[in-house]
């Protein structure tokens, strides 16, 4: 057995055509995976859902992994329909616009949205194939037909996506697709399932009514890919698990110069709220078709490390790209070289959240500077509901967290946690000495931590009543 890689920032891999056979799957989780994404805007089939959970099953099992998944809800997504092949939009050109279904060529255009004609006004803007084709409104006919202008234009091809930008859609969040799809993610038992354009809390509270109804304990991602979500952002993370900035439809909806800065800025304030935060979209992007990434896309990525987000999702490189294996190992190798090699702290401040836990609060927060202080080599936490863990590493301590949990859905729920490695354990302890060697005996064998090293504990106690978090304690291995 090959020893798992542990990295502090997690590596989340999307599975495609090419990548769901377990043996592909094998080599990915070895390379460095350690949640598996299923983008369900392009799996439709359910035996391809059933064949990605056993396959999963079966190398956790195999390699005593806690390697997570997770469901991408497609949303709302617009798109163009099918298009007469050949055809090119000229810039400066007038087109028409409709949402009655016909094969677009150079002079009309079918878009899939009926209250396009509703939504859109004047002067605003259809972005099409990420912003590669812009038309502009110059006014609604009364066939209800938009007329526009090309303002840049290009080859347009089938069924490529759109974008609205500074337009209030009528679109619910989730789409009929969406909510079949939901069905089959909480039946073969996902371990996260993320939310597509978020624009408010309220998108967010859907969703949890839903999972709430099927009595399911998926652990939401809200995926922040429009500007109104940055308006609303502070009540969306409070109301998520976790959130994830998705970089392209992002970058299309607002100007692209801003997406460095929010990118940074929402890092910072989902750490100060304790939840984890994935960094996405086109991270290496040219290892699609390439052996080797750009050195700007190297830098993109040591950013977002430098950063302390919680995780780096790879898309179209690990789906349908030629060296999936090949992009985790090289994602990986920057991941460690730049934790290695950063020499900038980032400690987040203690901030009270819920006044109920408190005392865990202030021990998880002191944890850290006692770990950092002593130079300690690991901190243990047992966990039931992981909370004490997501607090602990959204203070991004220098040490590595070794989580240990008797609930098997929290064990593969903290898998997108920075910092943490997690233990999955059924012994019945009763003691605080107990609980502490049976947990340095499996970091011992698994060589993460040695005898002399100094570590640090923080338990509930009474441990057989499984107590909050109330007692940090500093060891020396045996």
């Amino acid at each position: 057995m090959k020893k798992l890689l542990f990295s502090k920032t997690k590596i989340i891999a999307t599975l495609g055509p090419s990548t769901i056979d377990i043996n592909m799957m094998e080599k990915l989780i070895l390379a460095g995976v350690d949640i598996f994404r299923v983008n369900f805007s392009h799996v439709c089939d359910e035996k391809d859902v059933k064949k990605i959970v056993s396959n999963l099953e079966k190398l956790n099992k195999k390699h005593d992994y806690n390697v997570a998944l997770l469901a991408d809800l497609q949303g709302p997504k617009l798109r163009i329909g099918n298009v007469l092949e050949g055809t090119i939009l000229v810039s400066g050109a007038k087109i028409i616009v409709t949402s009655k279904e016909i094969i677009s060529n150079s002079k009309i255009l079918y878009v899939s949205y009926k209250d396009l004609y509703k939504d859109l006004k004047p002067k605003q803007r259809i972005l099409i194939d990420d912003g590669n084709i812009v038309l502009e409104v110059l006014k609604k006919r009364t066939d209800k037909t938009l007329e526009c202008k090309v303002v840049y234009g290009g080859k347009l091809k089938s069924n490529k996506g759109f974008n609205l930008p500074n337009t209030t859609t009528s679109l619910d969040v989730l789409t009929k697709k969406d909510k079949k799809d939901l069905k089959i993610i909480v039946k073969y038992d996902f371990d996260f399932v993320a939310l597509s354009f978020v624009r408010s809390v309220n998108d967010v509270r859907y969703l949890k009514s839903m999972l709430k109804k099927y009595k399911s304990n998926l652990l939401i991602i809200s995926k922040i890919e429009k500007p109104e979500a940055l308006n609303n952002i502070d009540e969306i993370i409070d109301e998520s698990d976790a959130l994830m900035i998705a970089r392209g439809d992002l970058g299309v909806e607002i100007p692209l110069q801003q997406v460095p800065v929010f990118q940074k800025q929402l890092i910072k304030k989902t750490r100060a709220k304790q939840k984890p935060i994935i960094v996405a979209t086109q991270v290496m992007e040219s290892m699609i078709v390439n052996q080797t990434p750009t050195r700007a896309e190297i830098n993109d990525a040591a950013s977002a490390v430098f950063d302390m987000a919680d995780a780096i999702m790879l898309s179209g490189e690990t789906a349908v790209g030629k060296y999936p294996v090949r992009v985790v190992e090289t994602l990986q190798k920057i991941i460690t070289y730049v934790e290695n090699n950063n020499e900038t702290k980032h400690k987040t401040p203690f901030v009270v959240g819920n006044k109920n836990e408190i005392i865990s609060d202030l021990i998880g927060y002191h944890s850290t500077v006692l770990s950092n202080e002593a130079g300690a080599k690991g901190m243990i936490l047992f966990t039931g509901s992981g909370n004490s863990a997501r607090f602990v590493s959204s203070t991004r301590p220098q040490s590595n967290i070794f989580a240990f949990s008797i609930n098997k859905k929290t064990v593969k729920q903290l898998s997108i946690s920075w910092g943490v490695k997690v233990f999955s354990y059924e012994k019945n302890m009763k003691t605080l000495p107990e609980a502490i060697e049976f947990a340095s005996k499996i970091l011992k064998r698994k060589k993460f931590i040695k005898i002399k090293d100094l570590i640090i504990s923080l338990t509930g106690v009474p441990i057989e009543d499984c107590a909050k978090t109330n007692t940090i304690t500093l060891i020396k291995v045996k």
